[in-house]
């Protein structure tokens, strides 16, 4: 067979028929009947309207990938932001809750404006707690993105968001907590409330201690307060054994004690905010002021030149 036979032919260029004239239709009618089989009739498509049925059209997923086409402008911009932040922290993102969450949010303008009740409770519970974690991660991002770029401090104030905070859950935890505030009102006297806030701004605890801190400190403004030991200035060693009590006297929510451990823990978290405040040159107590802790054989000291862990054989630092 003779190589031509292989040779294919040149494609040949579009028609446009109504833009064609009278004797441009006619040549091209005896060229169609000279040769018919080198034609093709098709509806015309009209270029001004394609990349418009593009940009809304899905395409067809694997399953592993999600697709933003067809979104409000804002909305994709928003969501493709977030999901660039979410992907950088663990767990990874899972491309099948990404399409779901897309699809709860048909409809809504943008994402910070989506109503958290439709978007995360209109599924089984199953895919209601994966979409409702996402959900809520996204939009702490968002959250956190939009304070940075108005100058909000989300320090600021006596009431925080925990999710523009970007504190550790506890230490097992390596992501940033996302849920709930944090109400320093609860102190009721004003100068350990300032205390407690500004040792927080600086040490950044992980959210279960500053909880523990919070708890603490609040027994013991609630204790002063209501024996009339309001102010700083006027308050003794003798103060600090009803601080103590007050501190150890904590419940659970079921009512039940908490361990000696805890009890220790929380006196120790309510010392090193008051440790805190004389680095701050607030004096809350005159001379030394010795801590004894149930079922340790230390003390914890706060004099005028510092504080620190004391054994009680030999009083030496340990």
């Amino acid at each position: 067979m003779p190589q031509s036979a292989f040779t294919p032919s040149p494609p040949l260029a579009p028609q446009a028929g109504p833009q064609a004239s009278a004797a441009e239709l006619e040549d091209f009618r005896a060229r169609i009947v000279a040769d018919p089989r080198k034609y093709i009739a098709q509806h015309r498509i009209e270029l001004s309207t394609c990349p418009t049925w593009i940009a809304a059209e899905r395409p067809l997923l694997g399953a592993h990938q999600f697709s933003l086409a067809g979104l409000p402008e804002l909305l994709r911009t928003e969501f493709l932001f977030a999901l660039q932040r979410r992907d950088q922290a663990p767990p990874p993102l899972d491309p099948a809750q990404v399409r779901i969450l897309l699809a709860r949010l048909a409809g809504a303008p943008s994402v910070r404006d989506a109503d958290p009740a439709v978007v995360c409770e209109t599924g089984g519970v199953q895919y209601n707690s994966a979409t409702r974690g996402l959900f809520r991660d996204l939009r702490r991002h968002l959250d956190v993105a939009w304070a940075a770029h108005t100058g909000a401090d989300p320090f600021a104030g006596e009431v925080w968001q925990v999710a523009l905070l970007g504190l550790q859950p506890n230490p097992s935890r390596r992501w940033p907590a996302t849920q709930g505030v944090i109400d320093f009102r609860l102190i009721e006297l004003a100068w350990l409330r300032e205390i407690a806030m500004h040792w927080a701004r600086s040490a950044r605890p992980t959210l279960q201690r500053l909880r523990e801190t919070l708890r603490a400190c609040q027994a013991a403004s609630a204790a002063l307060a209501a024996a009339g030991r309001a102010d700083p200035a006027q308050l003794g060693a003798g103060d600090f054994t009803l601080v103590a009590d007050a501190i150890r006297g904590q419940r659970r929510a079921d009512g039940g004690p908490y361990s000696a451990s805890h009890r220790n823990l929380l006196l120790y978290q309510f010392c090193q905010v008051i440790e805190h405040g004389r680095g701050m040159q607030i004096e809350l107590w005159d001379g030394e002021l010795w801590i004894t802790q149930e079922r340790d054989s230390r003390d914890y000291l706060i004099g005028p030149g510092g504080a620190g862990w004391y054994s009680r054989t030999g009083w030496r630092r340990s």
